[in-house]
Order: C-alpha cells, then structure tokens, then sequence
C-alpha cells in the first residue's frame, strides 16, 4: 500500500510523524512509505494541495495535523488498510 508523506525535514512533528510511521512498517511490511520533502519539492506540495504538514495521504483520503498524536496516525493507516483488504 502507498503511503505519501509530505513533510519537512527541520519540522518536529514531521520527524515524529516518520518515527511512528517506520514502526508501523515493521508491523505491515506491505506499506510503501513515500516521503516527499517540502523545501525540494514544492511543485509537488502545491499540486497535491497540501496547505498544512505534516500531511499523510493514502489512495484518496488525506490527513493533516497540526499536533499528530500517535494513535491518530495509527487509525488513519490501519483503516487504510482495512479498507484495500475487503
């Protein structure tokens, strides 16, 4: 399953997002965790519409937070995933 991350490296929240984000893979191996960097890839940013980071975006559905608590992160990937699998 394709995971998109738009982040930016000198964000905490984004590098916390990315820590629970590897533990999570460990779990589901199945995840391919893409991480698009801001300050390189603005265009991508733009098009995608992302307008708050860090961002998750699954197939259709996004996700932004300012404050991430773990167990949203967690939530929004396993539903993911429960959705691909029925």
């Amino acid at each position: 399953m394709k995971i998109q991350v738009y982040m930016t490296a000198i964000c905490p929240r984004c590098l916390y997002i990315s820590r629970v984000l590897k533990e999570l893979n460990q779990t589901h191996p199945e995840l391919d965790i893409e991480y698009i960097e801001m300050l390189t890839d603005f265009k991508r940013f733009s098009k995608a519409g992302i307008k708050i980071f860090p961002a998750i975006v699954i197939g259709n559905d996004m996700r932004a937070w300012i404050m991430p608590k773990k167990s949203e992160i967690v939530e929004f990937v396993e539903q993911s995933i429960a959705t691909v699998a029925d």
